[in-house]
């Protein structure tokens, strides 16, 4: 029976995963609901990650030889006792390997040598590896404490922004009127129902960043929230990088980044502010490849050669899968 390895990147608000074999190549790609267990609890994390299993191995059946997991909810390497309450009937606990997604994210596009992940998603985390694998973590507290350039951050700050213009004490901003429309509400008063959903869904306010964004170059408001959370979490950020010296290579994962080169400029601009000449950008691999790449690894079997493979499976996958996305 064909042997794969599955790679899952689970953020905030979705989860998605890839099938590959040995030789990198990728069979089957899924997306589904949140694997935040600290948010959703244990049993409907494992319902979640059941069902996109069931729907991977339908497109290529085969035997899993490792399932393995970049998991928001989680700050570092997962034990044992996470694999074993995650075991499903086709993976047994001690073939189930999990990492915080910033890491798994870092792997993917620096590999397993020194680099800084910054993901900017539902929130916001970033970490620091060096060459001895030494681990600097910074953000990560979530939504009620915050994330810096987060969208659920951004998404406040311009709901808050367009109240303070509707009632007369803020300055005038095109939020205000995206807001209506985005929430398809006649007064700011009728948001506040949709956003306090029950149970609270992060994903319902943090949806409206991409408003934020896209006003972000014309509306002064806008403009200034967006430049505001690039200057914090790029502060941020490069902190995590001091006592590593050689890092010089800067990988960006998540929505706001890969949606907004707005975003992405403003940080780089500040990245280089406190840290010098590093390469910031987007990544070859997405953070999922990154979780193929740790499997091959806890397995013995990461290469360059099999590195170059995946990124080769995941490029001939893109353009088949993902023409016109």
């Amino acid at each position: 029976m064909r042997e794969l390895w599955i790679g899952v990147d689970g953020g905030g608000t979705k989860t998605s995963a890839a099938a590959a074999t040995k030789e990198g190549e990728i069979l089957a790609e899924v997306s589904g609901p949140s694997l935040h267990f600290l948010n959703l609890g244990m049993k409907a994390v494992r319902e979640n990650l059941q069902g996109m299993v069931e729907s991977m191995l339908a497109q290529a059946p085969g035997e899993i030889r490792c399932l393995s997991l970049g998991l928001a909810a989680l700050d570092g390497p997962g034990d044992e006792a996470l694999s074993e309450a995650l075991a499903l009937p086709e993976v047994p606990g001690d073939r189930i390997l999990a990492d915080t997604d910033v890491y798994t994210a870092l792997v993917g596009g620096c590999g397993t040598g020194p680099g800084l992940a910054v993901i900017c998603g539902t929130g916001s985390m970033a970490m620091a590896v060096d060459g001895e694998e030494k681990r600097t973590l910074r953000g990560g507290y979530g939504h009620a404490l915050g994330d810096a350039g987060s969208s659920f951050r951004l998404a406040s700050l311009g709901i808050q922004a367009a109240a303070a213009d509707a009632e007369g004490w803020g300055p005038g901003t095109a939020l205000t009127a995206a807001a209506l429309n985005f929430f398809q509400a006649g007064d700011l008063r009728e948001v506040i129902p949709k956003v306090y959903t029950h149970p609270f869904d992060p994903a319902v306010l943090a949806s409206f960043a991409r408003e934020v964004l896209r006003l972000s170059r014309e509306d002064e408001v806008a403009g200034a929230i967006l430049k505001q959370e690039m200057e914090t979490l790029a502060l941020q950020a490069s902190s995590a990088m001091a006592g590593h010296g050689e890092i010089r290579q800067v990988c960006l994962f998540g929505g706001v980044f890969e949606h907004s080169a707005y975003a992405r400029e403003l940080f780089s601009e500040e990245m280089k502010k406190h840290a010098g000449a590093c390469r910031t950008g987007l990544p070859e691999l997405p953070p999922l490849c990154g979780a193929i790449l740790l499997g091959y690894a806890r397995d013995g079997m990461l290469t360059e050669e099999r590195k170059e493979s995946l990124a080769r499976g995941w490029k001939d996958w893109k353009e088949k899968h993902h023409a016109g996305i």
